[in-house]
């Protein structure tokens, strides 16, 4: 199966251009794309990750925008959405076609761009969705394509499953700069900010990044294919 790897930029992007604004990192997933009354309405489920500050602020201005038309949080830092767009207003999701599957949930990352994989039997319906990407995007990039077999393909739950105590382990580690180069903080200082032991916050920290990580180097730390 053929599956590829693009970076996308749009500046109307209601979700990605806020990852910037505040922050915050967003994993989403394309319900729902139609068209009712001459207008056209995008529906996503989201899942934001971030500072608490960081996600709060994202939630709230993400809400007063005028043209959200539903909004529900059926958990702690996930959303589901719908908005109706406006003249020529661009969505990557509206160019995800027949014949196209998502390998991974679509990354909102704080440097202002879209990552998504995607996977076909047709390597046309790929080139296809990044000819229409590339017209209709700020920017469009194909980092790699290539044919692989299905057990080189990572296939996630719609949204990563991370415990409370994982999640905040994670954005712990993020916030303090655990995964910056260089390393700003160790897992000593965080976990006594925390207020744990060191041993339970790695624990914590590891079981997270094992189900979280593979989305990040899958679409960006692997060499470019093609």
């Amino acid at each position: 199966m053929w599956s590829a790897r693009f970076r996308l930029n749009h500046a109307d992007c209601p979700i990605v251009s806020r990852a910037r604004k505040f922050g915050a990192t967003v994993f989403s997933y394309p319900l729902d794309t139609h068209t009712s009354d001459g207008s056209t309405y995008v529906s996503q489920i989201c899942k934001v990750f971030g500072g608490e500050e960081s996600k709060l602020d994202y939630i709230l201005d993400l809400r007063k925008d005028r043209h959200l038309c539903r909004f529900e949080m059926p958990e702690k830092d996930v959303f589901a959405y719908q908005f109706r767009l406006r003249g020529g207003e661009e969505y990557a999701q509206l160019y995800f076609n027949d014949g196209l599957m998502l390998v991974a949930p679509p990354l909102n990352s704080p440097d202002n761009h879209e990552y998504w994989e995607v996977a076909s039997w047709d390597k046309g319906r790929i080139r296809k969705f990044h000819d229409d990407l590339s017209a209709h995007m700020d920017s469009a990039e194909m980092l790699g394509i290539a044919n692989r077999k299905m057990r080189n393909i990572y296939f996630p739950n719609v949204l990563p499953s991370l415990s409370p105590s994982q999640q905040k382990a994670l954005e712990l580690a993020s916030l303090h700069g655990y995964y910056s180069f260089p390393r700003r903080a160790n897992l000593q200082k965080l976990a006594k900010i925390a207020n744990v032991k060191v041993a339970t916050l790695r624990e914590h920290l590891r079981k997270a990044e094992n189900k979280l990580m593979p989305l990040l180097t899958e679409r960006i730390s692997r060499p470019e294919e093609g």
